[in-house]
């Protein structure tokens, strides 16, 4: 489905239940997705001689030493990895 536009792509996201969401610009794509998905989501890039995923959160340097981070998209980018390795 698409193209959409950045900024309607998220609701059609949500309620059409689709499975990879593929944007240009990392800015455009990852901050709503964050805000939906939360620490349900990886991010995998693309176009690079290598295998590349990541969490879709950020550093966290606020909540470093305190234990109340939430590894589960750090979890969930490794076995990604290791499912398309």
């Amino acid at each position: 489905m698409g193209p959409i536009s950045t900024d309607s792509s998220f609701m059609f996201f949500k309620k059409n239940k689709f499975d990879v969401l593929i944007g240009m610009y990392h800015d455009q794509v990852l901050t709503p997705f964050k805000a939906l998905f939360n620490f349900d989501a990886i991010n995998v890039t693309l176009g690079l001689p290598y295998i590349r995923t990541s969490p879709d959160h950020g550093t966290a340097e606020n909540i470093i030493g305190k234990k109340i981070a939430n590894p589960r998209s750090l979890i969930e980018s490794i076995k990604f990895f290791n499912y398309i390795k």
